[in-house]
Parts: C-alpha cells; sequence; structure tokens
C-alpha cells in the first residue's frame, strides 16, 4: 500500500493519491474489516502536506537510494457487525441499545468481585507502574472537551471522596488560551474518546513540556493521546459511528470511576464504600437495560417538545454533569437551544427566564441535594414553567404533591400532562412527569 502510493505520487498526482489513500484507510477503519493496517502510514498521510517530505515523514522511502523499510503491523480486532445498523433507524441508536454490552466489556477483567476470602477491588493494568505517583499528587487535572469534558466532570466527586486529592477541570482550549498553570506534582488526565482531539493533543504537549505526569483516557487503541501520555486506560466501548457520542461516554465514566477506586484503593477507612462502588458498578449493565425499555416512551415525550425553541436543564451534585451531557446532546441531535444549569445558580440569572411557556427538566434524584433541588422545583413552579422532573422510584408522589411557597395550591395527578414514565439513571430509577 505505501509503494504503490510512492509510485502515484511520482506521476505528478501527489494530492489526489494523499486523498485517495487517506479515504481507503478511513474506509478500513470505519468498516472493521479484518486484515492488517500500517499505522505509519496513516501518520504519512495525515501529517506530511511538504513538496518532498509528505512520503518521508514516518517512511523513509522518498530518498535518493530507496530501501526496503520493515513497520509493525496493526491487526483491527473488530468484526464487521459492529458496523451494521441491525434493526435501528441510525447508528446512534444502535449505539444508545449497545451500552449494557459496551458498559460490561469495559468492566470485564478489572473489576475484581472477590470472595470469601478475597476483597473487591480494580485492577488497571496501564496504570500499575505509575498508580504511588499519582496517590503523591498534589493535584489531579482532568482535561477534555465536549462530552468528554462532562463525564470527567461526572467522576470527579467521586475522584475526590475516595482519593482526597484536589480534583480540578480544564476546558482543553480554555488552558491553553490561559497558559494555565501545570507542575511537576500534578497529574493530568487527558479524555477523549478518539484520542485524536485537536485541543486536546495541544494541551497534553503542554503538560509534558510542565513535567506533568500525563494519563490518557481513551476509546481508540494506538491513538495520539494514548501513544504519547505516561500511562492511561482503554475504555473498550466499541466502535462509535454516530457522531454524538453515547455509549462511550458511560463506559468513560465508569473508567474514571474505576480510576477513582484504584487511587483510594490504600485507605482502609473508604473500604466499605469502595465495595459498594463496586456492586452497583456491576449490577449498571442490568440497570441500563431497564431503561432501554422506555424507547417508546421516551419517543412520546419528544412529541411532545419537538415544536420547542429552548429547553433548560437544571442539575446539582453528581446531576450537574447530566443536564450539561443532556443539554449538548440536543444541540447535536436536535439542532435546538438548550442549556445545562447548575440548579444552585438559578437565582442568578436563569430564573428571569421561566415563564409558563418554557420546558424545563429538573433532575431530582435521591441523593444528598435533594431537599435543595425540591426547593428549586417550587420556584420554578410558582414562575408557573413547565417542567418533567426527574426523580428516584417512590419520589414522585412527594414531588408532585409538593407545595410551593406563598401558597396552598399542590401538585397533583389530574395537573400531569403527560403519563408517567419509568427511567433509570445509574442505580436510581425515575419518573418522569409533565407538570402544568
Amino acid at each position: 500500500m505505501v509503494v504503490h502510493c510512492f509510485l502515484v505520487s511520482k506521476n505528478g498526482q501527489k494530492n489526489q493519491a494523499k486523498d485517495h489513500y487517506f479515504m481507503m484507510i478511513s474506509t478500513l477503519h470505519r468498516m472493521g474489516i479484518p486484515g492488517n493496517c500500517c499505522y505509519q502510514a496513516m501518520q504519512m498521510l495525515w501529517l506530511s502536506t511538504q513538496e518532498k517530505f509528505w512520503l518521508l515523514r514516518m517512511v523513509k522511502l522518498f530518498t535518493r537510494r530507496p530501501a526496503s523499510v520493515q513497520r509493525a503491523l496493526s491487526v483491527l480486532e473488530m468484526e464487521v457487525e459492529q458496523i451494521h445498523k441491525g434493526n435501528h433507524e441510525h447508528y446512534m441508536q444502535k449505539e444508545i441499545h449497545e451500552q449494557p454490552e459496551s458498559l460490561t466489556t469495559t468492566m470485564r477483567g478489572r473489576l475484581i468481585r472477590g470472595g470469601t476470602c478475597k476483597a473487591k477491588t480494580v485492577l488497571l493494568g496501564g496504570l500499575k507502574d505509575h498508580l504511588k505517583t499519582i496517590r503523591r499528587s498534589w493535584r489531579i487535572v482532568f482535561i477534555g472537551c465536549g462530552t468528554s469534558y462532562n463525564a470527567a466532570l461526572a467522576a470527579r466527586p467521586i475522584l475526590e471522596k475516595l482519593s482526597g486529592i484536589l480534583v480540578t477541570m480544564e476546558i482543553a482550549s480554555d488552558l491553553l488560551d490561559r497558559q494555565g498553570p501545570m507542575y511537576r506534582e500534578d497529574t493530568a488526565v487527558f479524555v477523549s474518546q478518539s484520542g485524536e482531539t485537536a485541543d486536546t493533543l495541544h494541551a497534553l504537549e503542554y503538560a509534558l513540556q510542565n513535567a506533568a505526569l500525563c494519563v490518557g483516557i481513551t476509546n481508540t487503541v494506538g491513538s495520539a493521546i494514548a501513544r504519547k501520555t505516561h500511562c492511561g486506560v482503554h475504555i473498550n466501548a466499541g466502535a462509535e459511528i454516530g457522531v454524538a457520542s453515547t455509549k462511550a461516554y458511560t463506559s468513560q465514566i465508569v473508567v474514571m470511576a474505576m480510576l477513582a477506586l484504584a487511587i483510594g484503593g490504600d485507605a482502609i477507612s473508604n473500604q466499605a464504600r469502595r465495595e459498594a462502588i463496586i456492586d452497583c458498578l456491576f449490577d449498571l449493565p442490568n440497570k441500563v437495560r431497564d431503561m432501554l425499555k422506555l424507547d417508546q416512551e421516551m419517543k412520546d415525550l419528544a412529541k411532545l417538545l419537538i415544536a420547542e425553541q429552548s429547553l433548560l436543564m437544571f442539575g446539582r451534585g453528581y446531576n450537574y454533569a447530566t443536564a450539561l451531557e443532556r443539554s449538548l446532546k440536543v444541540k447535536e441531535v436536535a439542532l435546538m437551544h438548550s442549556e445545562g444549569i447548575l440548579a444552585g445558580e438559578m437565582k442568578h440569572g436563569p430564573l428571569a427566564l421561566v415563564d409558563e411557556s418554557l420546558p424545563i427538566v429538573v433532575i431530582a434524584t435521591r441523593d444528598a441535594c435533594f431537599s435543595k433541588q425540591q426547593s428549586v422545583i417550587q420556584q420554578l413552579h410558582a414562575r408557573k414553567g413547565r417542567l418533567i422532573v426527574m426523580c428516584s422510584s417512590g419520589d414522585a408522589t412527594a414531588v408532585s404533591r409538593q407545595k410551593y411557597s406563598g401558597s396552598a395550591k399542590t401538585w397533583h395527578k389530574g395537573s400531569l400532562k403527560c403519563q408517567k414514565l419509568q427511567k433509570v439513571h445509574l442505580s436510581a430509577t425515575f419518573q418522569k412527569k409533565w407538570i402544568t
């Protein structure tokens, strides 16, 4: 493949050959055709654009005395069935329904349930040589863009509680614009589904220049982030063809939760909590399967929102990242304005937008922030906002009958605009309601 491309370039058709072979290699990767693919050739075609160096950068063939060059071949371990849509309408829908299997694959061989004599633990082979260094870090910095950033934000509270280490978040482009401080004592975790995100790669180069320990979390073996970081973890979510990330997002959260378990594994005081988290992770694929049974109900709910111009998402605590990611998906897929808002900031601007024409999604799961979210629901309802409340199983009645401040009016079943819907989010079962 490489030699043929070289001969074509000598005939004065360099650009056409470059475009043609880039497309062919990309198609092999996308289609998952079994066989060998020279990774160096991919780098050669991507990076070099100069007159006599576009073929010389990775393989030295453009010389006065050409000689044979041997390069390692990378076998694509992918079945053709992985890229077929099957009975689904599009790839994104297919990948949403693949989440139970992708989560199981992500955890396979890494979560150890233990037995009567063995403790429950996590084994991350890609980090074992650097785990002690990470535990001694002064700060852990998560760096990513878009969905990857939201996944890191969702995992941050778990890492903070289990490790006791300061955890900060950085959007890759913003870190570069600010030239934010990065130290030798820091551990920088770079999250990217493709492993080739341009801003994240530039931030990685910046962190390496500042001698920080760099950890990669990616879904692509042999990607730039996987090669350039000191250590890392592959999420093993499988090929993701849809533009909007779905199964990779949930797998990223699980991998970072396992990272938190591994870093905090030397703390005896957190042993019971770690084992409880491991048990929940084992049960997570079944919870997702229950949620995926609501496909038709979600379509019915979407019909109520299809004509809207804007949608607000309120979350708090662990659910703030979920609100941001939902908002991002609405923008990417529905091409509709949406904003994920931290519920604690509702009074500082967002409340002024609420009226009887604005649909609002509020996440109120049974956690440490539940009572605060009830207060948020009361205030939004007082402004006559059209609410879709997502709460834990058993809390729907309590939420719907909650009185709002200054009035004895209650929310009752007769005021619901759509039927009760069930949804599972991690370890909780939600009920969705449209409150008018």
